[in-house]
């Protein structure tokens, strides 16, 4: 008879009141006010924690920390749950706040695992004094400023960021310079005054030579005997002629090696004249230091030059880049305006007249939409959004590309004939290039020795004539009487006048080149790195006509393009062939796996637990009886 009472011991689910409950268990729920207690003592088994509230590693309920949340419903019989901070508010010190200044953070942080997080403004945001502001139109920055971080800065946007002449190949009067994608840079021409970088004042190198020290330009332009590159840190570093200051290192000291210049730390954009240097920081304001007999530094108090960068250009604090000329300069702006300042005795700064000759910064007449501008010795020029042009100043060789022999000089911006596709604009002494979309160069203005690559040696042309050699440019750079682009193989050619080496084709003679001659030994691209052993590796060489890396630029575009390998591609192996199907069998689908049926509701789950527990129990105790009576 006790081993049948002990079998009827067996924990039974129903309770009096309908409801399943358990007998209370120690620590199960112990210590919340919330637990209901069931008949004759019993604890419920379900017991839910209140909106705002959370179980702990005790299992008990307990409120969420100040500013974070929970649904109602926790169980506190299972296990540990957590609140979190809602949208827009942010971990500090185990509590949750809220985001300042207009940022914003996802919900789910965890106060008291996660520690302190932070807020983030957006995209095309900056910290400006503790709050999220937009950026500056034609500037750009990632989200994740902290607005607690201090303020900080837009740069300029791709959409925005070309250059004088194209960031990866730029010419001076009798030289050029090429920046390769490994951030070295390479010069050949002219090197009387140490402009091409490589320590030494040889007359002249007619194939490039290493600028000694860059590892890490973003960015080249050159000006007339001197040189300079912008770093991928904002810093810049100068080299050449340097009579006026031009290289901004406080000295008036030719230099055959880069030297830093002083106090330039933020720069995004650089551009280079015959003997002054500009740079665009990042909080749109231009520096500017050398020559200043025009008034070309944009200071209207003096004529003295500066050896050091002087203060910001009068008036313009929205600059999206620079382009100098000989005596003058001229700024892009965001709102898709161009001002320029100094000598303007041919009417170069576009103002409609030329009543002073050194003026200080002002609007350039009618321009209201340009995406890119580029300034020659005494002529102007801006692409215009939809790719058309417009010039203004010295016209004397037809460098306006109006599709006339006069004027000889117009102090208002003029419509460059027949170019509706241009991306991009480069200016030389007295001729003038426009890159197009599809790849294809047109000039325009002297072409003495052949600079135009088309169109009748030596008269000029006064409207646009294509560059007959030219089908897949990325890039383009015109000195005096040459001109030089850069391809999308990665390769660099350049026609026209040889003086000094300029062409870079390994000799000194001069010609009226017409032809587009490859410079010598000169590759943009790094060499690629060793195939794996699984790689197949077909060998081609690269054509001047194979277009085999990316489309043109956009006239937005900075002309920077990670040019292919020149004579490696990779090849993945195939992958291999499926078996064929059998010809009398009808291709049947596998029928998919049953799906497992779905857990139950959590708020059953530890009930359907106790109910198999209690089960299994019951067998097993029930076995037991038999065998005792059976042995009785």
């Amino acid at each position: 008879m006790a081993i049948y009472a002990l079998a009827l011991a067996v924990p039974s689910l129903p309770s009096s009141d309908g409801e399943p409950t358990l007998p209370w268990k120690p620590g199960v729920g112990a210590g919340t006010p919330y637990a209901r207690v069931g008949v004759g003592g019993r604890r419920r088994l379900l017991e839910s924690c209140p909106e705002n509230y959370r179980v702990n590693d005790a299992l008990a309920c307990v409120a969420c920390a100040t500013g974070s949340v929970n649904d109602a419903g926790d169980d506190s019989s299972v296990s540990e749950t957590h609140c979190t901070c809602p949208v827009d508010f942010r971990v500090q010190s185990l509590e949750c706040v809220a985001c300042v200044g207009g940022s914003t953070r996802a919900a789910g942080d965890n106060p008291l695992v996660d520690g302190d997080t932070a807020c983030e403004c957006a995209t095309d945001e900056r910290v400006v004094d503790g709050a999220c502001s937009a950026c500056p139109a034609g500037t750009t920055n990632v989200a994740g400023d902290d607005p607690l971080g201090g303020n900080t800065e837009c740069t300029t946007s791709a959409a925005n960021s070309l250059s004088v002449e194209g960031r990866n190949i730029s010419s001076g009067t009798f030289h050029s310079c090429a920046l390769l994608t490994d951030g070295q840079v390479k010069c050949w021409g002219k090197n009387s005054q140490g402009q091409l970088g490589n320590g030494n004042t040889t007359s002249s190198e007619p194939t490039p030579v290493e600028v000694s020290g860059i590892t890490t330009a973003t960015s080249i332009a050159l000006g007339g005997d001197h040189s300079c590159a912008l770093l991928a840190n904002g810093t810049m570093k100068c080299w050449g002629r340097n009579a006026n200051g031009q290289l901004g290192d406080g000295t008036t000291t030719d230099r055959t090696a880069p030297v830093d210049v002083s106090g330039i730390t933020t720069a995004t954009s650089i551009a280079l004249g015959r003997a002054h240097t500009c740079a665009v920081l990042t909080n749109g304001t231009i520096f500017c230091w050398g020559a200043n007999s025009q008034r070309q530094l944009g200071d209207p108090t003096t004529y003295q030059d500066r050896s050091t960068p002087f203060q910001q250009v009068s008036g313009i604090t929205n600059a999206v880049s620079i382009a100098l000329g000989s005596d003058h300069s001229c700024a892009l702006l965001t709102d898709g305006k161009a001002m320029c300042w100094g000598y303007n005795a041919e009417g170069q700064l576009g103002r409609g007249g030329i009543e002073t000759q050194d003026e200080a910064p002002g609007e350039v007449s009618g321009i209201t939409s340009a995406t890119s501008i580029a300034v020659g010795s005494w002529h102007s020029c801006a692409v215009l959004t939809g790719g058309t042009l417009k010039c203004w100043g010295y016209n004397s060789q037809g460098q306006l590309g109006n599709g006339g022999g006069t004027p000889t000089y117009t102090t208002s911006p003029i419509d460059v004939s027949g170019i509706t596709t241009a991306t991009s604009i480069a200016l030389g002494f007295s001729h003038s290039c426009a890159l197009l979309t599809d790849g294809r160069m047109m000039c325009w203005g002297d072409n003495l020795y052949g600079g135009l690559g088309g169109g009748t040696v030596p008269h000029g042309e006064y409207s646009p004539v294509f560059a007959s050699d030219i089908m897949d440019a990325t890039g383009m750079s015109l000195g005096y009487e040459f001109t030089c682009a850069t391809l999308s193989d990665g390769t660099v050619k350049c026609w026209g006048s040889n003086m000094m080496g300029a062409l870079g084709i390994g000799d000194l003679s001069d010609c009226q080149c017409t032809n587009a001659f490859e410079v010598s030994g000169l590759i943009l691209a790094s060499p690629p790195p060793p195939s794996s052993s699984n790689t197949t590796n077909v060998t081609s060489s690269p054509s001047s006509n194979t277009t085999n890396a990316t489309s043109p630029p956009s006239s937005n575009t900075t002309n920077v393009t990670s040019p292919p390998s020149s004579n490696t591609t990779n090849v993945p192996p195939p992958p291999p062939s499926p078996p064929p199907p059998s010809s009398n069998a009808t291709a049947v689908p596998p029928s998919p796996p049953n799906p497992s049926p779905p857990p139950p509701p959590k708020s059953f789950v530890f009930l359907a637990d106790y109910e198999s527990s209690a089960g299994r129990v019951s067998s097993v105790l029930t076995a037991l009886v038999v065998s005792l009576l059976s042995a009785l």
